[in-house]
């Protein structure tokens, strides 16, 4: 071979294996990109169960023995799933990709009762609107919890329906709640 032929075959190697290496790097990202939404979505768990307890608390005791308090705490924020779950949706199984999106929405839902309560604190709205909100601030965290801990507890390969046994549970368990609420007639 003479010294053209090397020079071409060195760089036909030196090609290939920057292609290789792009490659690896990209598959790299995308791995580390899932395993911090899965990780994010495990804290979501946890942070989503306190949430909860504190929202159905608030939805339960609002306007009983003249209490007008109520916190339901900061707006869910999903910092990484905003940044990055973009760019890998197209990793995850649809299976996956459906229990993030009916998360997702119900976590958008919280986060806009939370917007209106702090507003309503000036006394714009009236006790049953704002035992309302409450009541399902409630109802969001906790449909939000099921599919979140139910998702994790199958790594989120299994769609989570409508028809699951803890959603079924929850449904069941708000009219006796509803009794609860102090709402004006």
């Amino acid at each position: 071979m003479n010294k053209l032929e090397v020079a071409l075959v060195a760089l036909l190697v030196g090609w290939l294996l920057s292609q290789l290496t792009e490659v690896l790097k990209s598959k790299c990202k995308i791995k580390k990109l899932k395993m911090a939404i899965s990780l994010e979505l495990k804290d979501l768990e946890e942070l989503l169960a306190e949430r909860n307890k504190t929202a159905k608390k608030s939805a339960l005791e609002y306007g009983h023995a003249l209490n007008y308090t109520c916190s339901l705490g900061a707006p869910v924020s999903t910092p990484i799933i905003d940044s990055f779950y973009s760019d890998v949706a197209d990793k995850f199984t649809k299976e996956q990709r459906y229990n993030i999106r009916v998360f997702l929405d119900h976590i958008r839902a919280y986060n806009s009762i939370v917007e209106f309560i702090e507003k309503s604190r000036s006394g714009t709205a009236t006790q049953n609107e704002i035992v309302f909100k409450l009541f399902e601030a409630y109802k969001q965290t906790a449909f939000a919890s099921i599919y979140i801990h139910e998702a994790n507890k199958v790594g989120g390969i299994v769609k989570i329906t409508d028809d699951h046994e803890s959603l079924i549970q929850l449904r069941d368990s708000l009219p006796e709640l509803i009794n609860k609420l102090a709402i004006k007639s």
